[in-house]
Protein backbone atom coordinates (compact mmCIF):
# COMPACT_ATOMS: atom_id res chain seq x y z
CA UNK A 1 0.00 0.00 0.00
CA UNK A 2 1.25 3.40 -0.81
CA UNK A 3 -0.08 6.66 0.63
CA UNK A 4 0.55 10.58 -0.43
CA UNK A 5 0.10 13.76 -1.14
CA UNK A 6 -1.44 15.06 -4.25
CA UNK A 7 0.60 18.53 -4.30
CA UNK A 8 -0.30 21.37 -7.08
CA UNK A 9 2.13 23.74 -8.21
CA UNK A 10 -0.26 26.97 -7.41
CA UNK A 11 -2.43 26.86 -4.11
CA UNK A 12 -5.74 27.58 -6.27
CA UNK A 13 -7.16 24.03 -5.61
CA UNK A 14 -11.26 24.07 -4.89
CA UNK A 15 -12.27 21.91 -2.65
CA UNK A 16 -15.91 21.83 -5.28
CA UNK A 17 -13.53 20.88 -8.34
CA UNK A 18 -11.54 18.28 -5.91
CA UNK A 19 -14.76 16.47 -4.40
CA UNK A 20 -16.81 16.85 -8.10
CA UNK A 21 -13.05 15.45 -9.76
CA UNK A 22 -12.74 12.38 -7.68
CA UNK A 23 -16.85 11.60 -7.63
CA UNK A 24 -16.67 11.55 -10.92
CA UNK A 25 -18.96 14.93 -11.34
CA UNK A 26 -18.59 17.41 -14.02
CA UNK A 27 -16.23 20.09 -12.93
CA UNK A 28 -18.70 22.88 -14.71
CA UNK A 29 -21.28 22.18 -12.37
CA UNK A 30 -21.75 24.01 -8.85
CA UNK A 31 -21.89 22.29 -5.88
CA UNK A 32 -25.74 23.22 -5.49
CA UNK A 33 -26.73 21.80 -9.17
CA UNK A 34 -25.59 17.94 -7.97
CA UNK A 35 -28.14 14.87 -7.78
CA UNK A 36 -28.40 13.02 -5.17
CA UNK A 37 -25.69 10.77 -4.01
CA UNK A 38 -28.12 7.52 -5.10
CA UNK A 39 -28.80 8.95 -8.72
CA UNK A 40 -25.22 8.53 -9.67
CA UNK A 41 -23.26 6.72 -7.39
CA UNK A 42 -23.02 3.59 -9.09
CA UNK A 43 -22.72 5.09 -12.10
CA UNK A 44 -20.54 8.03 -11.44
CA UNK A 45 -16.88 7.82 -13.79
CA UNK A 46 -13.92 9.76 -12.85
CA UNK A 47 -10.39 9.71 -15.01
CA UNK A 48 -11.49 6.39 -16.60
CA UNK A 49 -11.98 4.68 -13.69
CA UNK A 50 -15.52 3.53 -11.61
CA UNK A 51 -16.30 5.48 -8.74
CA UNK A 52 -16.60 2.15 -6.17
CA UNK A 53 -18.12 4.70 -3.18
CA UNK A 54 -18.36 7.90 -1.56
CA UNK A 55 -17.35 8.70 2.11
CA UNK A 56 -18.36 11.76 3.89
CA UNK A 57 -16.74 12.19 7.36
CA UNK A 58 -17.43 14.92 10.34
CA UNK A 59 -20.12 16.96 7.95
CA UNK A 60 -23.65 17.72 8.90
CA UNK A 61 -24.84 16.40 5.81
CA UNK A 62 -24.33 12.39 3.92
CA UNK A 63 -25.55 13.98 0.89
CA UNK A 64 -22.47 15.23 -1.31
CA UNK A 65 -23.95 18.87 -2.44
CA UNK A 66 -24.38 19.59 1.12
CA UNK A 67 -21.42 18.30 2.68
CA UNK A 68 -19.08 20.53 -0.03
CA UNK A 69 -21.23 23.28 0.66
CA UNK A 70 -20.45 23.12 4.25
CA UNK A 71 -16.51 22.47 3.40
CA UNK A 72 -16.73 25.85 1.61
CA UNK A 73 -18.52 27.41 3.99
CA UNK A 74 -16.08 26.67 6.51
CA UNK A 75 -13.11 27.94 4.43
CA UNK A 76 -14.56 31.03 3.78
CA UNK A 77 -14.40 32.03 8.16
CA UNK A 78 -10.70 31.79 7.33
CA UNK A 79 -9.82 35.27 6.02
CA UNK A 80 -6.38 35.74 6.84
CA UNK A 81 -4.19 32.38 5.67
CA UNK A 82 -3.01 32.81 2.16
CA UNK A 83 -1.97 29.37 1.44
CA UNK A 84 -3.91 26.12 0.11
CA UNK A 85 -6.90 25.02 2.02
CA UNK A 86 -7.63 22.14 1.00
CA UNK A 87 -5.10 18.57 1.32
CA UNK A 88 -5.65 16.14 -1.49
CA UNK A 89 -4.35 12.76 -0.35
CA UNK A 90 -4.55 9.31 -2.32
CA UNK A 91 -3.62 5.70 -0.84
CA UNK A 92 -3.82 2.67 -3.40
CA UNK A 93 -2.89 -0.62 -3.50
CA UNK A 94 -0.73 -3.80 -5.57
CA UNK A 95 -2.66 -5.14 -8.88
CA UNK A 96 -5.45 -7.75 -7.59
CA UNK A 97 -5.54 -6.47 -4.41
CA UNK A 98 -9.08 -4.63 -3.07
CA UNK A 99 -9.37 -4.90 0.62
CA UNK A 100 -13.21 -4.64 2.58
CA UNK A 101 -14.94 -1.40 3.26
CA UNK A 102 -14.33 -2.07 6.79
CA UNK A 103 -10.42 -1.86 6.25
CA UNK A 104 -10.66 1.22 3.61
CA UNK A 105 -12.53 3.17 6.45
CA UNK A 106 -9.79 2.15 9.04
CA UNK A 107 -7.14 2.69 6.79
CA UNK A 108 -8.35 5.94 6.08
CA UNK A 109 -8.98 6.89 9.35
CA UNK A 110 -5.53 5.99 10.65
CA UNK A 111 -4.06 7.91 7.39
CA UNK A 112 -5.51 11.09 8.42
CA UNK A 113 -4.92 10.93 12.07
CA UNK A 114 -1.61 10.32 11.05
CA UNK A 115 -0.83 14.35 10.07
CA UNK A 116 -3.35 15.58 12.46
CA UNK A 117 -6.08 16.17 10.58
CA UNK A 118 -8.28 13.36 12.36
CA UNK A 119 -11.37 16.33 13.12
CA UNK A 120 -11.18 17.72 10.01
CA UNK A 121 -13.83 17.80 7.33
CA UNK A 122 -13.40 15.49 4.43
CA UNK A 123 -14.57 13.88 1.73
CA UNK A 124 -13.04 10.24 0.26
CA UNK A 125 -14.03 8.31 -2.71
CA UNK A 126 -12.87 4.76 -4.24
CA UNK A 127 -11.94 4.84 -7.80
CA UNK A 128 -11.69 0.61 -9.44
CA UNK A 129 -10.39 1.00 -12.17
CA UNK A 130 -8.36 -1.58 -14.33
CA UNK A 131 -4.81 -1.16 -12.96
CA UNK A 132 -5.21 -0.58 -9.13
CA UNK A 133 -7.80 0.08 -7.04
CA UNK A 134 -7.03 3.53 -5.11
CA UNK A 135 -9.09 5.81 -2.48
CA UNK A 136 -9.06 9.85 -2.85
CA UNK A 137 -9.61 12.17 -0.33
CA UNK A 138 -10.45 15.79 -0.09
CA UNK A 139 -9.75 17.20 3.33
CA UNK A 140 -10.65 20.84 4.37
CA UNK A 141 -7.45 22.15 6.11
CA UNK A 142 -9.62 24.66 7.99
CA UNK A 143 -10.44 23.51 11.20
CA UNK A 144 -14.10 23.31 11.88
CA UNK A 145 -14.36 25.28 15.39
CA UNK A 146 -11.12 27.59 15.26
CA UNK A 147 -10.92 28.28 11.52
CA UNK A 148 -7.49 27.57 11.60
CA UNK A 149 -5.50 26.60 8.52
CA UNK A 150 -3.54 23.77 9.92
CA UNK A 151 -0.45 22.37 7.88
CA UNK A 152 0.98 18.86 8.63
CA UNK A 153 4.59 19.19 9.10
CA UNK A 154 6.29 15.99 7.95
CA UNK A 155 3.59 14.39 5.80
CA UNK A 156 5.26 12.26 4.19
CA UNK A 157 6.93 10.39 7.04
CA UNK A 158 4.21 9.75 8.50
CA UNK A 159 2.23 8.39 6.28
CA UNK A 160 4.87 5.82 5.45
CA UNK A 161 5.25 4.55 8.86
CA UNK A 162 1.27 4.58 9.23
CA UNK A 163 1.21 2.40 5.95
CA UNK A 164 3.82 -0.28 7.33
CA UNK A 165 1.26 -0.54 10.48
CA UNK A 166 -1.54 -1.07 8.69
CA UNK A 167 -0.03 -3.18 5.83
CA UNK A 168 1.03 -5.83 9.44
CA UNK A 169 -2.50 -4.93 10.93
CA UNK A 170 -4.47 -6.16 8.04
CA UNK A 171 -1.92 -8.33 6.43
CA UNK A 172 -2.04 -6.47 3.17
CA UNK A 173 0.99 -6.93 0.30
CA UNK A 174 4.31 -5.42 1.93
CA UNK A 175 5.72 -2.88 -0.23
CA UNK A 176 8.81 -0.46 0.10
CA UNK A 177 8.50 2.67 1.65
CA UNK A 178 11.53 4.03 1.27
CA UNK A 179 12.33 4.25 5.20
CA UNK A 180 15.59 2.19 4.69
CA UNK A 181 18.87 3.57 6.00
CA UNK A 182 21.05 4.77 3.26
CA UNK A 183 23.93 2.29 4.56
CA UNK A 184 20.99 -0.75 4.70
CA UNK A 185 19.89 -0.05 0.82
CA UNK A 186 22.95 -0.13 -1.47
CA UNK A 187 20.99 -1.58 -4.57
CA UNK A 188 17.10 0.55 -4.03
CA UNK A 189 17.66 3.91 -3.99
CA UNK A 190 14.42 3.89 -6.45
CA UNK A 191 12.30 6.88 -6.74
CA UNK A 192 8.74 7.15 -5.92
CA UNK A 193 7.58 7.13 -9.37
CA UNK A 194 9.92 4.23 -10.22
CA UNK A 195 8.42 2.20 -6.87
CA UNK A 196 4.72 3.04 -7.85
CA UNK A 197 4.94 2.27 -10.83
CA UNK A 198 6.33 -1.53 -9.92
CA UNK A 199 3.90 -1.71 -7.25
CA UNK A 200 1.08 -0.41 -8.84
CA UNK A 201 1.64 -2.51 -12.48
CA UNK A 202 3.69 -5.49 -10.85
CA UNK A 203 5.99 -4.94 -13.39
CA UNK A 204 10.00 -4.52 -13.10
CA UNK A 205 10.85 -0.99 -14.53
CA UNK A 206 13.63 0.50 -16.29
CA UNK A 207 15.19 1.80 -13.12
CA UNK A 208 15.25 -1.57 -11.09
CA UNK A 209 16.46 -3.74 -13.86
CA UNK A 210 19.30 -1.35 -15.41
CA UNK A 211 20.39 -1.36 -10.79
CA UNK A 212 19.84 -5.41 -11.35
CA UNK A 213 21.37 -6.16 -14.40
CA UNK A 214 23.38 -3.30 -16.07
CA UNK A 215 24.55 -0.79 -13.65
CA UNK A 216 27.85 -2.30 -12.67
CA UNK A 217 28.73 -2.88 -16.41
CA UNK A 218 27.70 0.54 -16.93
CA UNK A 219 30.25 2.22 -13.78
CA UNK A 220 33.10 -0.30 -15.27
CA UNK A 221 32.22 1.44 -18.75
CA UNK A 222 32.57 4.48 -17.58
CA UNK A 223 35.66 3.70 -15.40
CA UNK A 224 37.13 2.56 -18.44
CA UNK A 225 36.22 4.81 -21.52
CA UNK A 226 38.21 7.23 -22.50
CA UNK A 227 35.82 9.41 -25.01
CA UNK A 228 31.92 9.31 -25.66
CA UNK A 229 32.20 7.31 -28.55
CA UNK A 230 33.82 4.12 -26.26
CA UNK A 231 31.12 4.92 -23.80
CA UNK A 232 28.12 4.92 -25.70
CA UNK A 233 29.32 1.54 -27.52
CA UNK A 234 29.68 -0.10 -24.12
CA UNK A 235 26.42 0.79 -23.30
CA UNK A 236 24.57 -0.12 -26.43
CA UNK A 237 26.23 -3.73 -25.38
CA UNK A 238 24.03 -3.56 -23.14
CA UNK A 239 20.77 -2.74 -24.56
CA UNK A 240 20.90 1.01 -23.43
CA UNK A 241 21.94 4.42 -24.78
CA UNK A 242 22.67 7.81 -23.07
CA UNK A 243 20.61 10.62 -24.30
CA UNK A 244 20.37 14.45 -23.39
CA UNK A 245 17.34 16.12 -21.79
CA UNK A 246 16.54 19.10 -20.39
CA UNK A 247 19.12 20.06 -18.26
CA UNK A 248 20.81 16.45 -17.84
CA UNK A 249 21.22 12.99 -19.08
CA UNK A 250 18.89 9.98 -19.10
CA UNK A 251 19.31 6.18 -19.73
CA UNK A 252 16.92 4.82 -22.54
CA UNK A 253 16.13 1.59 -23.38
CA UNK A 254 17.24 0.79 -27.24
CA UNK A 255 14.64 0.73 -29.37
CA UNK A 256 12.14 1.68 -26.39
CA UNK A 257 10.70 4.99 -25.38
CA UNK A 258 11.08 4.10 -21.76
CA UNK A 259 13.89 6.18 -20.09
CA UNK A 260 15.21 7.03 -16.44
CA UNK A 261 17.19 9.60 -15.01
CA UNK A 262 21.13 8.76 -15.13
CA UNK A 263 21.49 9.98 -11.88
CA UNK A 264 18.98 8.00 -10.35
CA UNK A 265 20.62 4.58 -10.96
CA UNK A 266 24.30 6.59 -9.49
CA UNK A 267 25.31 9.49 -8.50
CA UNK A 268 28.56 8.17 -10.36
CA UNK A 269 26.87 8.79 -13.50
CA UNK A 270 25.11 11.77 -13.12
CA UNK A 271 25.78 14.26 -15.84
CA UNK A 272 28.68 16.52 -14.33
CA UNK A 273 30.30 13.47 -13.55
CA UNK A 274 29.84 12.18 -16.80
CA UNK A 275 31.20 15.20 -18.65
CA UNK A 276 33.87 15.97 -15.83
CA UNK A 277 36.27 12.42 -17.31
CA UNK A 278 34.42 12.32 -20.94
CA UNK A 279 34.16 16.46 -21.65
CA UNK A 280 31.05 17.96 -23.49
CA UNK A 281 28.35 15.45 -24.16
CA UNK A 282 28.39 14.20 -28.19
CA UNK A 283 24.98 11.68 -29.57
CA UNK A 284 26.13 7.90 -30.15
CA UNK A 285 26.99 7.76 -33.47
CA UNK A 286 24.83 5.32 -35.84
CA UNK A 287 27.19 3.27 -37.19
CA UNK A 288 28.63 2.81 -33.57
CA UNK A 289 24.81 0.54 -32.65
CA UNK A 290 24.96 -3.36 -32.47
CA UNK A 291 22.36 -5.97 -31.52
CA UNK A 292 23.21 -5.54 -27.40
CA UNK A 293 23.55 -8.76 -25.68
CA UNK A 294 20.72 -8.04 -23.14
CA UNK A 295 17.61 -5.74 -22.99
CA UNK A 296 15.02 -4.30 -21.01
CA UNK A 297 11.46 -6.15 -21.30
CA UNK A 298 8.05 -5.13 -19.48
CA UNK A 299 7.46 -8.10 -18.16
CA UNK A 300 5.37 -9.28 -15.35
CA UNK A 301 7.18 -10.30 -12.12
CA UNK A 302 3.53 -12.29 -10.91
CA UNK A 303 0.65 -13.67 -13.04
CA UNK A 304 -1.96 -10.95 -11.85
CA UNK A 305 -4.95 -13.01 -12.14
CA UNK A 306 -3.41 -16.03 -9.98
CA UNK A 307 -2.04 -13.49 -7.52
CA UNK A 308 -5.35 -11.83 -7.02
CA UNK A 309 -7.73 -14.99 -7.18
CA UNK A 310 -5.00 -15.94 -3.96
CA UNK A 311 -5.47 -12.49 -2.41
CA UNK A 312 -9.27 -12.69 -2.64
CA UNK A 313 -8.66 -15.87 -0.69
CA UNK A 314 -6.69 -14.74 1.99
CA UNK A 315 -8.77 -12.15 2.64
CA UNK A 316 -11.67 -14.10 3.01
CA UNK A 317 -9.22 -16.70 5.41
CA UNK A 318 -8.62 -13.45 7.68
CA UNK A 319 -11.65 -12.03 7.70
CA UNK A 320 -13.22 -15.06 9.08
CA UNK A 321 -10.13 -15.47 10.88
CA UNK A 322 -10.39 -11.95 12.48
CA UNK A 323 -14.35 -12.53 13.48
CA UNK A 324 -13.96 -15.86 15.18
CA UNK A 325 -10.90 -14.54 17.83
CA UNK A 326 -13.31 -11.40 18.26
CA UNK A 327 -15.86 -14.02 19.30
CA UNK A 328 -13.64 -15.86 21.97
CA UNK A 329 -11.95 -12.98 22.99
CA UNK A 330 -15.82 -11.62 23.56
CA UNK A 331 -16.37 -14.95 25.70
CA UNK A 332 -13.48 -14.92 27.33
CA UNK A 333 -13.75 -11.36 28.77
CA UNK A 334 -17.00 -11.99 30.26
CA UNK A 335 -15.66 -14.84 32.01
CA UNK A 336 -12.64 -12.90 33.42
CA UNK A 337 -14.92 -10.28 34.37
CA UNK A 338 -17.16 -12.72 36.18
CA UNK A 339 -14.51 -14.16 38.00
CA UNK A 340 -13.44 -10.84 38.91
CA UNK A 341 -16.23 -9.81 40.25
CA UNK A 342 -16.00 -13.46 42.55
CA UNK A 343 -12.64 -12.24 43.85
CA UNK A 344 -13.90 -9.28 44.66
CA UNK A 345 -16.62 -10.21 46.51
CA UNK A 346 -15.10 -13.34 48.21
CA UNK A 347 -12.49 -10.65 49.83
CA UNK A 348 -14.84 -8.25 50.78
CA UNK A 349 -16.91 -10.82 52.59
CA UNK A 350 -13.44 -12.02 53.97
CA UNK A 351 -12.68 -8.15 55.77
CA UNK A 352 -16.41 -8.38 56.66
CA UNK A 353 -15.72 -11.26 59.26
CA UNK A 354 -12.42 -10.11 60.49
CA UNK A 355 -13.89 -6.52 60.97
CA UNK A 356 -16.82 -8.19 63.08
CA UNK A 357 -14.79 -10.58 65.28
CA UNK A 358 -15.04 -8.84 68.44
CA UNK A 359 -12.85 -11.84 69.72
CA UNK A 360 -9.88 -10.38 67.77
CA UNK A 361 -8.22 -7.53 69.20
CA UNK A 362 -6.69 -4.25 66.71
CA UNK A 363 -3.39 -5.63 66.58
CA UNK A 364 -4.81 -8.99 65.91
CA UNK A 365 -7.20 -7.60 62.87
CA UNK A 366 -4.45 -5.10 61.46
CA UNK A 367 -2.34 -8.70 61.01
CA UNK A 368 -5.36 -10.80 59.29
CA UNK A 369 -6.22 -7.33 57.11
CA UNK A 370 -2.05 -7.32 55.94
CA UNK A 371 -2.55 -11.66 55.38
CA UNK A 372 -5.95 -10.79 53.37
CA UNK A 373 -3.90 -8.13 51.74
CA UNK A 374 -1.03 -10.63 50.65
CA UNK A 375 -3.50 -13.32 49.98
CA UNK A 376 -5.49 -11.33 47.76
CA UNK A 377 -2.79 -9.82 45.50
CA UNK A 378 -1.42 -13.09 44.94
CA UNK A 379 -5.11 -14.15 43.57
CA UNK A 380 -5.47 -11.40 41.71
CA UNK A 381 -1.66 -12.46 39.70
CA UNK A 382 -3.29 -16.17 39.51
CA UNK A 383 -6.53 -14.47 37.56
CA UNK A 384 -4.36 -11.80 35.28
CA UNK A 385 -2.05 -14.76 34.12
CA UNK A 386 -4.67 -16.92 33.55
CA UNK A 387 -6.70 -14.74 31.40
CA UNK A 388 -3.34 -13.97 29.67
CA UNK A 389 -2.43 -17.67 29.23
CA UNK A 390 -6.08 -17.88 27.71
CA UNK A 391 -6.16 -14.81 25.58
CA UNK A 392 -2.96 -15.92 24.08
CA UNK A 393 -4.43 -19.74 23.49
CA UNK A 394 -6.93 -17.95 21.34
CA UNK A 395 -4.65 -16.62 19.38
CA UNK A 396 -2.50 -18.84 18.80
CA UNK A 397 -5.53 -21.78 17.72
CA UNK A 398 -6.79 -18.76 15.48
CA UNK A 399 -3.81 -17.48 13.88
CA UNK A 400 -4.19 -14.27 11.91
CA UNK A 401 -1.52 -15.31 8.86
CA UNK A 402 0.06 -12.27 6.86
CA UNK A 403 0.02 -12.75 2.83
CA UNK A 404 3.41 -14.54 2.67
CA UNK A 405 2.58 -16.83 5.56
CA UNK A 406 -0.69 -17.76 3.98
CA UNK A 407 1.32 -18.10 0.60
CA UNK A 408 3.63 -20.92 2.80
CA UNK A 409 0.42 -22.36 4.07
CA UNK A 410 -0.78 -22.73 0.75
CA UNK A 411 2.39 -24.36 -0.82
CA UNK A 412 2.21 -26.89 2.19
CA UNK A 413 -0.90 -28.08 0.95
CA UNK A 414 -0.03 -28.36 -2.59
CA UNK A 415 -1.10 -25.16 -4.60
CA UNK A 416 1.55 -24.66 -6.86
CA UNK A 417 -0.32 -21.43 -7.92
CA UNK A 418 0.80 -20.14 -4.64
CA UNK A 419 4.28 -21.54 -4.82
CA UNK A 420 4.88 -19.58 -7.96
CA UNK A 421 3.13 -15.66 -6.10
CA UNK A 422 5.74 -16.56 -3.52
CA UNK A 423 8.87 -17.08 -4.87
CA UNK A 424 8.55 -14.24 -6.66
CA UNK A 425 7.21 -11.85 -3.84
CA UNK A 426 10.27 -13.42 -2.01
CA UNK A 427 12.33 -12.48 -4.89
CA UNK A 428 10.92 -9.08 -5.27
CA UNK A 429 11.73 -8.66 -1.47
CA UNK A 430 15.46 -9.70 -1.32
CA UNK A 431 16.19 -7.11 -4.38
CA UNK A 432 14.79 -4.31 -1.77
CA UNK A 433 16.96 -5.59 1.11
CA UNK A 434 20.52 -6.08 -0.08
CA UNK A 435 22.89 -8.58 1.24
CA UNK A 436 25.17 -6.50 3.66
CA UNK A 437 27.37 -6.85 6.22
CA UNK A 438 27.66 -4.23 9.07
CA UNK A 439 28.34 -3.07 12.79
CA UNK A 440 26.27 -1.22 14.42
CA UNK A 441 29.22 1.43 15.35
CA UNK A 442 30.08 2.57 12.80
CA UNK A 443 32.56 5.25 14.30
CA UNK A 444 35.16 1.84 14.85
CA UNK A 445 35.38 0.86 11.25
CA UNK A 446 38.82 1.37 10.06
CA UNK A 447 39.34 1.77 5.51
CA UNK A 448 41.02 -0.70 3.94
CA UNK A 449 41.90 -1.53 0.57
CA UNK A 450 42.82 -4.74 -0.68
CA UNK A 451 45.40 -3.05 -3.54
CA UNK A 452 46.62 -7.41 -4.63
CA UNK A 453 43.15 -7.61 -6.11
CA UNK A 454 43.06 -4.43 -8.02
CA UNK A 455 39.56 -3.05 -6.68
CA UNK A 456 37.97 -0.31 -8.81
CA UNK A 457 37.35 2.75 -6.77
CA UNK A 458 34.50 5.54 -7.14
CA UNK A 459 34.25 9.08 -7.01
CA UNK A 460 32.07 8.67 -3.59
CA UNK A 461 34.60 6.24 -2.12
CA UNK A 462 33.30 2.82 -2.72
CA UNK A 463 35.03 0.05 -3.34
CA UNK A 464 34.47 -2.87 -5.71
CA UNK A 465 36.07 -5.90 -5.59
CA UNK A 466 35.21 -8.63 -8.45
CA UNK A 467 36.49 -12.32 -7.68
CA UNK A 468 37.43 -14.90 -9.71
CA UNK A 469 34.63 -17.50 -8.94
CA UNK A 470 32.18 -14.39 -10.13
CA UNK A 471 31.56 -13.04 -6.41
CA UNK A 472 31.18 -9.42 -6.23
CA UNK A 473 31.77 -6.84 -3.00
CA UNK A 474 31.06 -3.53 -2.29
CA UNK A 475 32.68 -1.58 0.65
CA UNK A 476 30.57 1.68 1.16
CA UNK A 477 33.02 2.15 4.73
CA UNK A 478 29.75 2.06 6.85
CA UNK A 479 28.65 -1.40 4.90
CA UNK A 480 29.91 -4.64 3.21
CA UNK A 481 27.40 -5.39 -0.05
CA UNK A 482 27.52 -8.84 -1.28
CA UNK A 483 26.07 -7.92 -4.62
CA UNK A 484 26.71 -11.47 -6.29
CA UNK A 485 27.27 -13.95 -3.65
CA UNK A 486 29.28 -17.09 -4.39
CA UNK A 487 31.45 -18.57 -1.53
CA UNK A 488 34.66 -16.24 -2.74
CA UNK A 489 32.63 -12.73 -1.93
CA UNK A 490 31.26 -14.36 1.41
CA UNK A 491 34.84 -15.07 2.15
CA UNK A 492 36.05 -12.20 1.40
CA UNK A 493 33.56 -10.46 3.01
CA UNK A 494 34.06 -11.80 6.50
CA UNK A 495 37.65 -11.47 5.97
CA UNK A 496 36.97 -7.59 5.43
CA UNK A 497 34.63 -6.74 7.77
CA UNK A 498 37.04 -8.90 10.60
CA UNK A 499 39.62 -6.24 9.99
CA UNK A 500 37.26 -3.41 9.61
CA UNK A 501 35.44 -4.07 12.60
CA UNK A 502 37.57 -5.19 14.97
CA UNK A 503 35.63 -8.28 16.93
CA UNK A 504 32.53 -6.33 17.12
CA UNK A 505 29.29 -8.18 16.63
CA UNK A 506 28.19 -8.26 12.84
CA UNK A 507 24.97 -7.51 11.95
CA UNK A 508 23.55 -9.52 8.54
CA UNK A 509 20.91 -8.08 6.04
CA UNK A 510 19.76 -10.19 2.92
CA UNK A 511 19.08 -13.37 1.60
CA UNK A 512 18.60 -16.94 3.19
CA UNK A 513 21.20 -18.39 0.53
CA UNK A 514 23.59 -15.33 1.84
CA UNK A 515 23.19 -16.21 5.25
CA UNK A 516 24.26 -19.87 4.71
CA UNK A 517 27.25 -19.05 2.52
CA UNK A 518 28.51 -17.22 5.78
CA UNK A 519 27.98 -19.75 8.00
CA UNK A 520 29.93 -21.99 5.84
CA UNK A 521 32.55 -19.66 5.17
CA UNK A 522 32.92 -18.98 8.88
CA UNK A 523 32.68 -22.62 9.75
CA UNK A 524 35.59 -23.85 7.17
CA UNK A 525 37.77 -21.06 7.05
CA UNK A 526 38.45 -20.98 10.97
CA UNK A 527 37.51 -17.19 10.07
CA UNK A 528 37.26 -15.62 14.05
CA UNK A 529 34.20 -13.53 13.19
CA UNK A 530 31.13 -12.80 16.00
CA UNK A 531 27.84 -12.20 14.58
CA UNK A 532 24.87 -10.00 16.26
CA UNK A 533 22.32 -12.68 15.69
CA UNK A 534 22.50 -15.67 18.45
CA UNK A 535 21.30 -18.14 15.75
CA UNK A 536 23.91 -17.60 13.18
CA UNK A 537 26.76 -18.14 15.91
CA UNK A 538 25.19 -21.20 17.19
CA UNK A 539 25.14 -23.09 13.77
CA UNK A 540 28.99 -21.64 13.31
CA UNK A 541 29.91 -23.33 16.36
CA UNK A 542 27.20 -26.88 15.07
CA UNK A 543 29.08 -26.39 11.89
CA UNK A 544 32.80 -26.43 13.77
CA UNK A 545 31.92 -28.98 15.94
CA UNK A 546 30.78 -31.52 13.33
CA UNK A 547 34.55 -30.91 12.10
CA UNK A 548 35.94 -31.46 14.62
CA UNK A 549 34.23 -34.71 14.73
CA UNK A 550 35.20 -35.91 11.63
CA UNK A 551 39.15 -35.14 12.34
CA UNK A 552 38.95 -37.18 15.58
CA UNK A 553 37.25 -40.20 13.86
CA UNK A 554 40.30 -40.51 11.23
CA UNK A 555 43.11 -42.88 11.67
CA UNK A 556 45.78 -41.83 13.34
CA UNK A 557 48.87 -42.91 11.23
CA UNK A 558 52.33 -42.48 13.29
CA UNK A 559 54.71 -40.01 11.42
CA UNK A 560 57.78 -41.82 11.77
CA UNK A 561 56.55 -45.01 11.01
CA UNK A 562 57.68 -45.68 7.60
CA UNK A 563 55.77 -48.06 5.11
CA UNK A 564 57.96 -50.55 3.08
CA UNK A 565 56.71 -50.90 -0.33
CA UNK A 566 56.93 -54.01 -1.53
CA UNK A 567 58.96 -54.99 -4.06
CA UNK A 568 58.79 -57.85 -6.42
CA UNK A 569 62.09 -59.52 -6.66
CA UNK A 570 63.69 -59.51 -10.40
CA UNK A 571 64.42 -62.45 -12.39
CA UNK A 572 68.10 -63.15 -13.15
CA UNK A 573 68.87 -65.22 -15.39
CA UNK A 574 71.52 -67.93 -15.01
Amino acid sequence: MIAKRAIKKVNTSSIAVLTGYIAGLPETRQPQDWPPLINYITDAVSDGARVDFVRVTNLPSEELRDAVLAMMITQDMNTRSKTDKTYHMIFSFPHGEKPSRVILNDIEDNLVASIGLSEHQRISAAHDDKDHYHVHIAINKVHPKTYRNVEPFYDKNALMRTCVELEKKHGLMVTNHGELARSELVLAQSNNNSLDFEVHNNIESLQSWIKTSAKEQLLEAFETSKSWGEFHYKANELGLEFKLRGAGIVIKAVGQEVAVKASSVDRGLSYKALISKLGEFKPAQTSQKLIPTKSYSKTPKINNEISASLFAKFQSNRLQSIAHRREAKAKLNERSELAARVIKEAFLNKKSLVKNNHILSRLNKKSEYQKLAIEQTRVWQVHKNTFSNDKKKIEKDIPLYTWPEFLKNQVAQGDENALEVLRAHEKSKEKFIGNILKCDDIHEAKNIILKDMSPIVRRNGDIIYFIKDGGKVLDTGKALNVETVTTGSAFLALSLAQEKFAGKGLRVNGSDAFKRELIMVAASKDIVVRFADKELNDAVAILKAEKSQKKLIQPKIDRHQTIKPKIKPRNRGR
